[in-house]
């Protein structure tokens, strides 16, 4: 008897950081499944508090493919989870009896999964453990993702704080397990590991080579064997299309921004359930594997037309046919835009006016033109960007749908338009769906020149009064959470005579404005001598560009255009053009003993992190150590003081 309520009957499961019971709720008379966790050691009243702060996050999640935990207990010094009881096991038991999945069993795990870790990515959480151990089968043969919300640091933590209790010096296969290693994503081995969702999706194209052949890919290396230029294996190709073969490949894709989001998985993997075959987008003359061809076979007809050219021509020719080919891995850039056929890319390149960009009109420094029926002398960021993107998809012309902000979604829609750039994330994700960020900023507090409000703590008290703009449903919701004693104000330009919707903040009646970065940079410009913004990135905003959903190669294509265009020095510059303003004057208090780096002419963040940190990627512990008051990693300046992220000899 276990807390005097729980008759253990069968040990059923065993992991790095706990054990699993079939047992009998003698309350209830029902059958339930109790995890034991660290049964060997106990918990310190640190990790416990850790686990249980995670573990009740887990408990405001619904979704039918989720195996909601029911209770958390302690007894003495150990906690437990009672959940409910799923009678078919979990997968890794397939894996173990050698179950052969046909192509709409192997799918049907995968939509069911990917449904669920859709649901909890959209919630900001992480899995941190997918695998087969933890999808577990119902008793009407439905797939259930358990131990979510558990991030691996907790999970560590829990082992960790075991081993220590019972005085062992190594447990390398427990603490292994918990890391999962066979399934953990490469980006998680380098020197500065980055954990995000697209390390889920990582750990789900694992699982799927495990369901499909019995076996780890790597030798259960995981994303180490890839950082070392391992390649993909395919999935057996008698059983499984080249349709699956495709989707499961990219998700072990080396850039986590090439991996295809939980929710597109979940799309695809549906529209396959639903019609019995999959959709055009991952087409039949997708080379999804590798397959070798002949000299011969490849390249007689050429032979013969390069023979009639000269000696010279034939030996370049022949250079080229012997010259090795880019190898069939995600790593090569030209092979991940070749890995499928896309629709609508190619409709695009047929159609005369190009690629129509759905845009907002006026809306500097975003985009703007002096004549919209002509569209000419159009300028701005996301203009520039625009033409950009086309460029890197293979789009020799570019056109543009202007409309209000709100009918922007129906442009594409409607196939009216074939992108949105507008930073615009709709409520309408079933038609719609978004790429990766093409640019990241946040919320900015503005206050007169003259106010002695520098922070929003100086605005949290009853009777501060914070100005919005009317339908700005991100910044109001922000005040709300963050500032909750201020009184809220919301304006739109029709409600001022003169058509200017900060004037408020101007006439004294508010006495802060909360607002999106790169419009309000334009805004002071424009119309506001007397405002200043002091405090800068109160939230994180992404921007994204919309497209037509269920087109999953389309998307990927997209994202693998956005981040080859972040990376180029193109970009940097167009942040530098468009996105910098004087009316940002934030006032800092450098705390005594902070190491401050000086910024000199020419030097980016990633200059100073090499030469100041030894480590190009430590850029990013920079800017997380200034974002409050610089506004992008682009927007430095000779003479900007940075303070360091540890102590350096400067």
């Amino acid at each position: 008897m276990f807390d005097g309520r729980y008759r253990l009957l069968k040990k059923i499961g065993k992991g790095g950081f706990a054990e699993v019971w079939k047992a009998l709720d003698t309350l209830t008379e029902t059958e339930v499944a109790v995890k034991v966790l660290s049964p060997d050691g106990g918990l310190s009243d640190g990790v416990r508090s850790s686990y249980i702060n995670e573990f009740r996050n887990t408990l405001k999640l619904s979704h039918q493919n989720l195996l909601r935990p029911l209770h958390y207990g302690e007894v003495a010094d150990y906690a437990y989870v009672i959940m409910p009881l799923c009678e078919g096991g979990s997968l890794e038991d397939a894996v173990v009896q050698g179950r052969a999945f046909t192509e709409e069993e192997l799918v049907k795990v995968i939509y069911q999964t990917s449904s669920a870790l859709a649901y909890i990515h959209d919630k900001g959480i992480l899995h941190n453990d997918i695998k087969p151990s933890n999808i577990l089968v119902s008793e009407g043969g439905e797939y259930q993702l358990s131990d979510f919300g558990i991030s691996s640091k907790t999970r560590f933590a829990v082992v960790r704080n075991s081993i220590e209790r019972r005085n062992m010096v190594s447990k390398i296969q427990e603490t292994a397990s918990a890391l999962s290693i066979a399934y953990a994503a490469n980006e998680l081995f380098g020197e500065n590991p980055i954990n995000t969702a697209k390390s889920d999706v990582f750990s789900l194209g694992v699982a799927i080579h495990e369901l499909a052949t019995g076996m780890l890919p790597w030798m259960g290396q995981g994303g180490v064997a890839l950082n070392n230029g391992a390649a993909i294996p395919n999935l057996p190709a008698d059983k499984y299309s080249d349709h699956l073969n495709w989707l499961y490949r990219s998700c072990l894709h080396s850039e986590p921004a090439n991996r295809p989001a939980a929710h597109d998985i979940a799309k695809s993997t549906k529209f396959f359930l639903e019609k019995g075959h999959w959709g055009s987008e991952i087409g039949t003359d997708s080379p999804a594997r590798t397959r070798k061809k002949t000299f011969i076979g490849q390249f007689t007809p050429v032979m013969w037309a390069v023979g009639l050219l000269g000696l010279v021509g034939l030996f370049a020719s022949l250079f080229m046919f012997f010259k090795p080919q880019a190898p069939a891995s995600e790593n090569n850039s030209q092979a991940v835009r070749l890995a499928c056929t896309s629709p609508i890319l190619n409709e695009i390149k047929a159609n005369p006016a190009g690629l129509i960009i759905a845009k907002e009109g006026e809306a500097p420094p975003m985009f703007w033109c002096s004549d919209y029926d002509k569209m000419s002398d159009c300028k701005g960021f996301e203009y520039e960007f625009g033409q950009m993107l086309a460029g890197k998809l293979g789009i020799d012309k570019v056109s543009y749908a202007v409309d209000e902000y709100d009918n922007l979604p129906d442009l594409v829609k409607t196939r009216k338009a074939h992108l949105i750039i507008s930073g615009y994330i709709a409520d309408d994700t079933d038609s719609l769906e978004w790429s990766e960020s093409y640019l990241d900023f946040g919320l900015c507090l503005i206050v007169g020149r003259g106010s002695k409000v520098l922070d929003t703590r100086d605005l949290n008290a009853p009777g501060k009064k914070i100005l919005v703009y009317e339908g700005d449903d991100t910044a109001a919701d922000w005040v709300k959470e963050n500032i909750p004693k201020a009184t809220i104000i919301a304006k739109a330009d029709p409600a001022e005579a003169s058509g200017i919707w900060m004037k408020g903040l101007e006439n004294g009646q508010a006495d802060a404005v909360i607002y999106d970065y790169p419009f309000a940079i334009a805004e002071i410009q424009e119309s506001y001598p007397t405002l200043k913004i002091v405090k800068l990135n109160l939230n994180s905003s992404n921007y994204s560009v919309g497209m037509p959903a269920g087109n999953l190669c389309f998307r990927e294509q997209v994202n693998q255009a956005i981040s080859e265009i972040r990376e180029s020095p193109r970009y940097a510059d167009l942040i530098k053009k468009y996105l910098k303003s004087d009316a940002v004057q934030v006032s800092r208090e450098i705390e005594p003993g902070k190491e401050v780096h000086v910024v000199v002419q020419g030097e980016t963040l990633s200059l100073i992190a090499k030469n100041v940190l030894g480590d190009v990627n430590k850029w990013k512990d920079i800017y997380d150590a200034n974002k409050d008051w610089l506004a992008n990693p682009n927007l430095i300046y000779k003479g900007d003081k940075l303070v360091m992220p540890q102590r350096v000899n400067i």
